[in-house]
């Protein structure tokens, strides 16, 4: 690799680390803040994303994927962005719950990942390092909890920490549907028909669940929340974060998922004066260091199945 590729690439995961820690923002001030049905924004940031996409490559003269191809795709689609960022919206969307809050918990993505590939694929082993790195890693999550038991007795506190635990999940389950990756098809071009597809596919869900708001009738607000999530969320950092992992081992690449939380709770703290104490702080350092051990270990780690090749 040149070292002009290596510099545009680790340059692509800086970007991304401070990108990607601020959309936790624009999301909750779209739902909360403007009360923009939370399903109908993603699937209007998600089908516009697509649809910028889709008109370059179609220019290029791409054709359409075929039929095993577009399985494929909406297979990815389901649990990359439509459950991931569906339930994540609408975890959000509850006045109680802070961005940067969401943003931890969403940071333990590695942690589930270690998990099904432990106990349910059976492709991993769980060393002291692993299991040293989950009980960290979900022990900061009841830190940054520990001093707002309280709000539990909400049932709508319970359901949207749930919501988030399978938006995490959920994204989880895509990041092991993907290692399979399908070279058949341009990694960008498979992005945009992923945001498309999952744009539709949250039209569908929102209709089915919300009072959809007329076109006519969004604030402007929402509708520059939605551009900063079209333009930097989706277009230049998915790219960005492609271009990264062509370019750079996953382990470098993952630092950004160390850095997207601490920027979420600064920006929510100084932007919406979101609670930020010493719980919050030292869980998720407690939790970031969990998925910092996992992660490591995970990368040292072959599959067991190719051991045996």
């Amino acid at each position: 690799m040149s070292h002009q590729h290596r510099k545009r690439a680790l340059a692509s995961v800086a970007l991304i680390s401070f990108t990607w820690g601020t959309t936790w923002l624009a999301s909750k001030l779209a739902v909360t803040e403007y009360h923009m049905p939370p399903l109908q924004t993603g699937a209007l940031r998600f089908t516009l994303a697509g649809i910028i996409f889709l008109t370059y490559f179609f220019i290029r003269g791409y054709r359409l994927p075929g039929l095993k191809q577009l399985g494929k795709l909406i297979i990815l689609s389901c649990f990359f962005l439509v459950f991931s960022n569906g339930l994540t919206l609408q975890a959000l969307a509850f006045p109680g719950m802070s961005s940067g809050i969401g943003s931890v918990v969403g940071a333990t993505v590695p942690l589930w990942v270690a998990m099904l590939s432990i106990f349910i694929l059976r492709n991993q082993k769980l060393t002291i390092q692993i299991f040293i790195g989950l009980i960290l890693g979900f022990g900061g999550i009841i830190i940054i909890f520990a001093d707002d038991l309280h709000a539990f007795a909400n049932p709508k506190f319970e359901k949207s920490i749930l919501l988030l635990v399978l938006a995490s999940l959920s994204w989880s389950i895509g990041t092991l549907f993907n290692a399979k990756k399908d070279k058949t098809i341009d990694p960008f071009y498979s992005l945009g028909w992923q945001m498309f597809l999952c744009g539709l596919l949250l039209f569908v869900w929102s209709y089915k669940i919300e009072t959809m708001v007329p076109l006519t009738s969004i604030d402007y607000h929402v509708w520059l929340c939605i551009a900063y999530l079209i333009i930097i969320g989706s277009a230049i950092s998915f790219v960005a974060y492609i271009y990264a992992l062509k370019h750079l081992p996953a382990a470098q690449v993952s630092i950004y998922a160390y850095i997207n939380p601490i920027i979420a709770l600064i920006l929510g703290f100084f932007w919406r004066h979101e609670q930020l104490n010493w719980y919050i702080a030292l869980g998720a350092l407690v939790t970031l260091m969990g998925v910092y051990l996992v992660n490591n270990a995970f990368n040292k780690q072959p599959e067991i199945e190719d051991q045996a090749d």
